[in-house]
């Protein structure tokens, strides 16, 4: 892990139902075992890299969310692994971590965990219900291995009760493949690390004339004083994930889900979820692309429980990344969960978190899988003066909690993807089928390639351990550049890098252009076998800027860059 470099302090612009099963302990359990790393504390949040926990154990969190209670951050997330070629899918569970800097996570408990009904496939059950590792039994078999587990949501009550819901299997099974989920609700009176109880699993919308109700899909808890409500994707029973986004507000105790008050009938986002910044509510979705990355999406309401009419638009990204091929412009690889606020200790500034899930160890199979490294990615989002949201691909988020503030490089991987195993990444492609791991190197996640592409590739650096570099080299002539295009305030910055060289090239330079004064060039043709920083100022008066490298020579001519860095002067 490369050590933080100094960065551009950008904080955000804002002053700111059922079937019951019984009540079932759920009795602490590890995380599941993957091999260990030495712990090292974090200085930041390393997005692009596997996270760890302060064990060194890869931390293992997807679909949920995180809850600020007093100083600590609590974080809940399914710990989930692909079936393979096994007969049913690893059990999954449910992992608490917490943290009071954003930056480093300790394991706290599995707080609920699948058990092994079957998984010798051999139709026998290896542990009867009522002797399962679940502590009272489970009855009606919700917490099997192989069933789904998933988007867990805590919220806590103003009684001082923790709410945890899961989206957990209902056993219904539709007539065209819909998953026939259910809200799971469990609570814990002992606090947040205390034993969650599993009181009931319920369906949605169900009425007088439709009892059954219908089942659910992705979803989450909106919590706004003492009122709750579940923010969801509403499935059919003959197809899942038709019936739009709903909102429906829980009882006042929150065990129970009440009839819906919105109903969309477009059937295009999943995950939605609701934030508050000062009056106005934001609900965020994801697109539905199976395990791949996709665009966040959002609109903005006065009433959290009516949405009627509004429009959804498309959140901006920062850098923007256009092209096609190697596009990482979908939420930089990522699955919307959550943006949730990082709040002074004195209450006076917050800034704000976006909470992305990336799913590329299910990559394989007929599904589109994003790139990528490591399970979660974390982003800052900016809102401007209009309450327009802003998601930035920062490679490293520094989280001052105490002050309420987030600072990053505007140069997203400016270090080409340093922290993780270089053979781990992998194309943001449509078809998994097309991934070819003989070329997969030539990628360069949040930069745009052009011309000789072949001759642009990231690779290890010799002189450092888990680092890279970006390298313009080629079996022939060639010509080609890597470019990336970030807003910034107007004002004085200065941009620096590493580079070393064999030189003799026809040209070779770093460009700065779109800024508001004409285009600056410094030039990185020298000949240099040792590491060499060069820097550039610029003046931004166009709220923008393009930057990037070119490089054009005879073949066997080569340039290595790294630690690209945009400082604020």
């Amino acid at each position: 892990m490369k050590s933080r470099t100094s960065t551009v302090r950008l904080a955000a612009i804002v002053g700111a139902i059922g079937v019951a099963v019984g009540s079932v302990a759920i009795g602490l359990t590890p995380a599941t075992a993957e091999p260990a790393v030495t712990a090292v504390a974090n200085t930041a949040i390393n997005n692009d890299t596997v996270w760890h926990d302060t064990q060194g154990n890869p931390i293992k969190a997807q679909g949920g969310n995180v809850l600020k209670v007093g100083p600590t951050y609590y974080w809940v997330g399914t710990a989930m692994d692909p079936k393979g070629s096994a007969p049913v899918a690893p059990a999954k569970a449910v992992n608490l971590y917490k943290s009071t800097d954003l930056e480093n996570w300790e394991f706290v408990r599995a707080l609920v965990t699948q058990w092994d009904n079957d998984l010798d496939d051999d139709g026998t059950a290896d542990v009867p219900n009522a002797q399962s590792p679940v502590p009272g039994g489970d009855p009606a078999g919700d917490l099997t291995a192989g069933k789904w587990l998933g988007r867990p949501q805590l919220a806590r009550h103003p009684d001082g009760r923790f709410i945890l819901t899961l989206e957990v299997g209902g056993n219904r099974t539709s007539t065209a493949g819909g998953l026939g989920n259910a809200t799971g609700f469990f609570e814990s009176t002992t606090g947040i690390e205390g034993e969650f109880t599993y009181l009931q699993k319920q369906y949605v919308d169900v009425t007088s004339s439709d009892p059954d109700g219908l089942t659910r899909g992705d979803g989450s808890l909106y919590v706004d004083g003492a009122n709750a409500y579940l923010v969801y994707v509403g499935d059919s029973k003959t197809w899942r994930n038709v019936e739009g986004v709903r909102v429906a507000p829980l009882s006042a105790d929150w065990r129970t889900i009440l009839p819906h008050t919105h109903d969309d009938t477009v059937a295009e986002y999943e995950a939605p979820a609701i934030t508050k910044i000062g009056s106005t509510y934001y609900m965020f979705a994801s697109k539905k692309r199976y395990w791949d990355g996709t665009d966040t999406y959002y609109r903005t309401s006065t009433d959290p429980t009516n949405w009627t009419g509004r429009t959804w638009t498309k959140m901006t990204t920062n850098p923007v990344k256009e092209g096609s091929g190697n596009d990482l412009v979908r939420s930089y690889g990522t699955q919307f969960e959550q943006v949730f606020p990082v709040t002074s200790t004195d209450g006076t500034t917050t800034s704000y978190l976006y909470n992305g899930d990336r799913y590329s160890q299910f990559f394989g199979g007929k599904d589109p899988a994003p790139a990528g490294i490591g399970r979660n990615a974390w982003y800052p989002v900016t809102f401007d003066a209009a309450g327009v949201p802003t998601l930035h691909g920062a490679t490293q988020v520094d989280v001052n909690a105490a002050a309420g503030t987030l600072s990053w490089n505007p140069v997203a991987n400016g270090g080409f993807g340093q922290g993780a195993p270089f053979e781990t990444y992998i194309p943001a492609l449509a078809d998994s089928a097309t991934y070819d791991p003989a070329t997969a190197y030539r990628f360069v996640p949040r930069w745009i390639v052009s011309g000789t592409t072949a001759a642009v590739k990231v690779q290890e650096r010799t002189d450092a351990a888990d680092d890279r570099q970006l390298k313009f080299q080629g079996a022939t002539a060639f010509s080609a550049s890597v470019a990336q295009e970030v807003g910034l305030e107007r004002g004085s910055y200065r941009i620096s890098f590493k580079m070393k060289g064999s030189g003799g090239f026809n040209d070779a330079y770093l460009f700065v252009k779109n800024h508001g004064v004409g285009e600056q060039h410094a030039t990185v043709n020298t000949a240099a076998n040792s590491w060499t920083t060069v820097s550039l100022d610029f003046d931004v008066s166009s709220e923008k800027v393009r930057f990037g490298f070119y490089a054009n020579g005879a073949a066997g001519k080569w340039l290595s860059l790294d630690d690209v860095v945009i400082t604020k002067r």
